[in-house]
């Protein structure tokens, strides 16, 4: 087919950005920034000159860093964001950033491309296409088509490498980017390439394996003075050393993609320090191997064998680091097919498809558009700086092929709570999120024994059910995403929950079973099938699985559209260990498999009433017998306060701690990553403030077996909570 004109395809990614430009003859060539391929996405902006882009935006955040935004495309599912004393339109800032890419195709072609092809990832709502189509709409790109990430992949894997997939055979295709993760599984039908299944992690990604390398740094060096103006830097010249670091620990990391040690130059610090590959690879698996993990969870649901698959294509700059291709080939038994510059497959391939430009989709209808005013915004601007450096995540170690089991609770005796003002209705999150949650988390205890737990479900009363809750005001950083019809589909979501029933009330304010178990009452026959892992953004809110129960001890939990509350119904005045408030998970008559990782995010830490209150604390228990009188617990404070406590029949038997800088405020506190870590000897928490600092703790098991385990609020008031988001459950043996 000869093309009348040129097209452009565009790969907009978190840190970088990539475009291909085809002539009217076929040849394609990729467009070059700086003599690079890759564009920075960064941008940035001040008061009254023009959004700088690219290497520009670099070089003008060194001397103005509150000016930098340096990933847009994590701000996808937010309308404004705070840039250079003002409040600006997201989408705009993707426009800065895509109009370049066009202005630079027009000096290479000599005319303004004929056509644009723009990839997105395959799990991206309608919403957020909608957003880049705007922003495609506000650079000026005229015949604008879209196409999913992995089809323009899967394109590539045929027409440049010339890799045939028959019909029945199906490639893996593995995006391992700069913020997150995804993972397709597509086939080559009749209507050309079709995705049978994907999935992602937005907790991993190259810039959170940067974090590896600054730890590393970190425990090399002993001083906290340089470290406190590395972390949290107050001049131009702390910032810029701060960009330094980070920058060198990302060229340190590529660097071991090719070579066994690579050194970094710590300034403040003032000292050289190394880092092998052996050391990078320790630090760096329990990230991948979530990945892997996640890989062949999306191939199960995908309904695929490893004898249909036809490939394996490594996608995204993190995906050279070596041992992804170890992890992956040892795992499915087929050699991945590794690229020298796996950044550019997308953006390439997806100007194969100029030729079935029927298969191209069109623009979904426009996102509304958010007006931002001409002149500063009169207010203070947000208190996480867009300078701030890539968190670290939750790593989760996860292998396939887990069986998990459990065991029903035992009856828990019933306390009264005492009263409290009235609880707010949960709410059943919507399809698509429009906010996040007003984060709430509850502190540690402290180091006393405890008496013996008296456990009860106590949940909101019917009629504050039927109460529509006030919408969340608090901004989040990353994921609110703007829905059409949002009242129309609450509405329907709000009568779905009073007709099927929350997992735990049944309608008449009282658990199931009446006594705080998860099991009993009237619920359904439960299934023998096997579960591997459960994810959840708001943990324990519709709760579709059957398999997976959840329950309220003493706590009442609201649901929002990407967290879950837990506010605490007790105070202290009746014992330590009977305050908790609880959102128990278990398996449905079967126990906990003998090892098994549990990832959250945990933020929105309160504690009302009481001085010296650590600005709340909340964490995770890992419950070993149903009865509730042996587990593990640890708690994670506002103030950065990390403490584990071992219970072994209602006594106190050691604890640990540890001091974490806290992070930075999300709007309603610090919101940190936990990753807790179960096999039959040891349980290992680590706790992360997602600016780079993190914090360990290991020690024996109290039990070999696992019953359920908790998400806690902790804190002694009643009335303290704590929110908990991004939830993920994974069997590991």
């Amino acid at each position: 087919m000869t093309l009348s004109g040129a097209w452009l395809g565009i790969d907009f990614g978190t840190s970088s950005t990539v475009a291909f430009l085809r002539r009217g003859d076929g040849t394609v060539t990729p467009l070059l920034f700086d003599a690079s391929p890759l564009l920075p996405s960064g941008v940035f902006a001040d008061d009254d000159g023009p959004v700088l882009t690219g290497a520009d935006a670099v070089r003008a955040a060194a001397g103005s860093p509150a000016g930098y935004e340096p990933n847009p495309k994590q701000r996808i599912d937010d309308a404004t964001t705070w840039l250079g004393g003002r409040e600006r339109a997201v989408h705009g800032l993707i426009a800065a950033v895509l109009r370049r890419v066009a202005d630079e195709a027009c000096r290479v072609a000599g005319t303004d491309p004929a056509g644009v092809v723009l990839t997105y990832p395959a799990g991206w709502s309608r919403a957020r296409l909608a957003v880049l189509a705007a922003a495609a709409d506000a650079a000026g790109l005229a015949g604008v088509g879209f196409v999913r990430e992995p089809v323009a992949a899967a394109t590539y894997f045929d027409g440049v490498l010339g890799h045939d997939l028959g019909q029945r055979q199906c490639l893996v295709v593995y995006d391992f980017g700069a913020g997150t993760f995804d993972v397709s599984v597509v086939r080559r039908g009749a209507d050309g390439v079709e995705v049978l299944a994907a999935d992602g992690l937005t907790d991993i990604g190259g810039n959170d394996l940067d974090a590896v390398v600054v730890d590393h740094l970190r425990s090399l060096s002993a001083d906290p003075v340089a470290w406190g103006r590395l972390d949290w830097p107050q001049s131009a010249a702390d910032h810029r050393a701060r960009r330094s670091l980070w920058a060198d620990a990302r060229s340190a990391k590529e660097q071991l993609t090719r070579h066994t040690r690579a050194e970094v130059h710590v300034p403040v610090v003032d000292v050289t320090l190394h880092i092998t590959r052996e050391e990078f690879d320790a630090a760096a698996r329990p990230h991948l191997e979530r990945t892997v993990a996640l890989t062949i969870a999306t191939l199960r649901a995908a309904g695929v064998s490893r004898e249909a698959i036809g490939g394996v294509l490594l996608v995204g700059g993190s995906s050279r680091i070596p041992l992804v291709a170890t992890l992956l080939h040892r795992t499915l038994r087929l050699a991945p097919t590794v690229m020298e510059q796996p950044e550019l497959v997308v953006a390439h391939g997806s100007l194969f498809l100029v030729d079935q430009q029927d298969r191209l989709e069109p623009p979904p209808p426009p996102a509304p558009v958010v007006a931002t005013p001409s002149t500063p915004v009169v207010a203070a601007p947000p208190a996480v700086p867009s300078a701030t450096p890539p968190a670290v995540p939750s790593a989760v170690t996860s292998r396939p092929l887990p069986t998990p089991a459990s065991e029903a609770l035992a009856t828990a005796q019933t306390v009264p709570p005492p009263a409290t003002p009235a609880e707010p209705a949960p709410v059943v999150p919507m399809t698509e999120p429009t906010r996040d949650p007003a984060t709430a988390a509850a502190p540690p205890p402290a180091v006393t024994p405890p008496a013996e737990p008296q456990a009860q479900a106590t949940t909101p009363s019917p009629s504050a059910a039927q109460t529509a809750p006030e919408p969340v005001t608090g901004p989040r950083r990353r994921r609110r995403v703007v829905v059409a019809a949002a009242a129309g589909v609450a509405a329907l979501a709000v009568v779905a929950a009073l007709l099927i029933g929350r997992p735990w009330d049944n309608g008449t304010g009282r658990d199931p079973s009446g006594d705080g178990s998860p099991t009993g009452g009237s619920q359904p026959a439960a299934t023998q099938a096997s579960l591997d892992s459960v994810r959840r953004s708001a943990p324990g809110c519709e709760e579709s699985d059957e398999r997976v129960v959840w329950t309220a001890v003493r706590a009442s939990v609201t649901c929002s559209a990407a967290a879950t509350t837990v506010s605490k119904q007790v105070g202290w005045d009746i014992a330590y260990t009977q305050s908790y408030a609880e959102l128990r998970m278990s398996l449905r008559d079967r126990q906990l498999p003998g090892a098994f990782t549990v990832a959250f995010t945990i933020g929105g830490l309160s504690a009302p009433g009481r001085n010296g209150n650590r600005n709340g604390c909340g964490g995770l228990a890992v419950h070993s017998a149903p009865d509730g009188h042996t587990y593990d617990y640890f708690n994670v404070c506002g103030d950065g306060w990390v403490e584990f406590v071992r219970i072994v029949n209602d006594a106190g038997t050691g604890n640990q701690t540890r001091q974490l800088t806290p992070g930075p405020d999300q709007g309603s506190g610090p919101a940190y990553s936990v990753l807790v870590t179960v096999t039959t000897s040891a349980v290992t928490v680590t706790v992360s403030n997602n600016v780079g600092g993190s914090e360990t703790i290991t020690a024996a098991t109290a039990s070999t077996t696992s019953a359920y385990v908790s998400l806690m609020t902790t804190w002694r008031n009643v009335g303290a909570t704590a929110s908990f988001s991004n939830f993920t459950y994974s069997a590991t043996g």
